[in-house]
Formats: structure tokens, sequence, C-alpha cells
């Protein structure tokens, strides 16, 4: 097979590849303990504890069997990752009202991107959008972030954010930070073994046509 061939054989059945979730501990579930405060592998402040649904049985969590409560005014976890400057970057988190402790009026959760450079500096931040208590209950709701880290960046922080100004709580679980996968260069889709072994003999059977027409001429 010539060389051409066997690259366009590689293109059209290479699957895209995965975004690897940067966090540790992203749902929460690792020593985990109903009512505890914090969560291993995350920094927290404010009121942020620990909820395990088969104690608490009227919600599920989102992923597993905990998920995170937060009240006050601010609370919350974070984790901090090095980054390159330029990164571009997806980050989301699940929020819930629980109808067991429901937000409030002037109670928001959201997810927060915070930047720092290489001196450990403050340049900057993005915030997904805030939910608030008008979230249906029982139900978790994603926020996502799409953002571009600034040219002097060396770290980014993710945060889980509660603000309940007056009272009220607010459930987190599922959180991500990814870095997207640079574009496949061919836009036909995977293809299953089958298809791919009938597109080899197809390839194979051109690369024999063009290698005899060359030896002909």
């Amino acid at each position: 097979m010539s060389p051409r061939l066997f690259l366009c054989l590689v293109l059209l059945t290479t699957p895209a590849a995965a975004s690897t979730n940067l966090l540790m501990n992203p749902s929460f579930e690792d020593g985990a303990v109903h009512d505890a405060y914090g969560s291993m592998n995350w920094t927290p402040f404010g009121a942020v504890f620990n909820v395990d649904d088969t104690i608490i049985p009227l919600v599920e969590a989102q992923d597993g069997d905990f998920y995170l409560k937060m009240f006050g005014p601010n609370s919350g976890v974070f984790q901090d990752h090095a980054i390159a400057g330029s990164t571009e970057l997806e980050a989301s988190l699940y929020v819930m009202n629980a109808a067991f402790d429901p937000m409030l009026p002037g109670c928001v959760g959201f997810a927060r991107l915070e930047y720092f450079d290489a001196g450990s500096g403050f340049i900057s931040a993005t915030d997904s959008s805030l939910l608030d208590h008008t979230l249906p209950s029982d139900t978790w709701t994603q926020v996502t972030i799409d953002d571009t880290a600034p040219a002097n960046a060396a770290t980014v922080r993710f945060v889980a954010l509660g603000q309940c100004s007056a009272g009220g709580a607010v459930m987190f679980d599922s959180a991500s930070l990814s870095v997207p996968p640079p574009p496949e260069p061919e836009t036909i889709p995977f293809l299953d073994p089958w298809q791919t072994a009938a597109l080899g003999v197809v390839l194979l059977g051109l690369g024999y046509v063009v290698l005899r027409s060359q030896g002909a001429s």
C-alpha cells in the first residue's frame, strides 16, 4: 500500500480524542462521611458539608452517593491546577435546589474559574450562570464555562460557590475541568470494525490498481 493510502486509512478510522477531567475527586466521593466538613482534595471555606443520599434518601446524588451542601453568605470549595497561558478550558458543575433544605431568595450557586500568574498574583475570574431559588426542586442542573486563560496565567482555580445571604442552602455535585482536545483532521465519523475492514480492502485494491498502472507506464 502506498504511504498516502495508508495515511488516508489511519485518518478515516481514528476516533476523536477525549478530554480528561483535571479535577481530583470531582464527585466528592473519596473519603466522604455524611455531615462531615469539606471534601478530600478540595480546599473548603465557609459552611461546606457532605450529604450521603443513602442516609437522606429524599434526593439522589448526581453521581455516586455523596454531594456537597453549602450555606451561609460565602461558602465553597476549590482546586488549583497548573496551566499554560492562553489555554482553552471547559468547566462544568451540577447545582440543585433540594426541597429538604431549599434555596431561599438571595441564594445562588455557580462555578468560577480564577486565574493566577507565576507569582500567585490574581489576574481575573470568569463565572458560570448564577442559579437561584427559582430552580425546580430536587433536579440537578448543570452550569458550564467555556473560557480561554489569560496569556500570563500559570494557574487556574476551579471554585464551586454557594452564596446564601438570607438563609437556605445549595447542593453541588459532579464538577469537571478539562482542556478540549485539538480538532481532528477528518470529518468522517468513526467506523466500526466491519466498516474499517471493508474500507481497508477497497483502499488496498485501489493501491494495487495504482501500482499496476505505474508499472505499465
